[in-house]
């Protein structure tokens, strides 16, 4: 059982690098949008909230229900991303310690960006 949840666990991380490689202008999207909430005043923001902004404007406003499509999952990791790239994110979302992850698997081994917040 163990070796199967480590599997999803290297998954999750390995999918969403994949869809960021493939999709980085998803990522343009999530900062465009946390610097359009730090504008408005904002010193925290929710990144689910971004990216259900980002779902709307995809398949809402453009009638596009078909070929966009994007991950829960990789929420917290968009939100890692961004605050490891981006200084002036730093600390702009909440994020909780990847449990599951580090359960299985020593840091080391993750990208730095999935480290952030390790000492939460």
């Amino acid at each position: 059982m163990l070796d199967q949840e480590m599997n999803v666990i290297i998954d999750l991380d390995d999918t969403f690098f994949e869809f960021h490689r493939l999709n980085p202008h998803i990522y343009e999207l999530y900062k465009e949008y946390a610097f359009k909430a730090i504008e408005a005043g904002f010193k925290r923001y929710s990144v689910t909230a971004i990216m259900n902004v980002i779902r709307w404007e995809r398949n809402v406003k453009s009638n596009d229900f078909e070929s966009f499509k994007m991950n829960s999952v990789y929420t917290s990791r968009y939100a890692r991303l961004l605050m490891y790239n981006e200084p002036a994110l730093r600390g702009f979302f909440e994020i909780r310690k990847l449990k599951t992850r580090s359960r299985f698997m020593g840091s080391e081994l993750r990208h730095p960006a999935m480290r952030y917040g390790e000492d939460l």
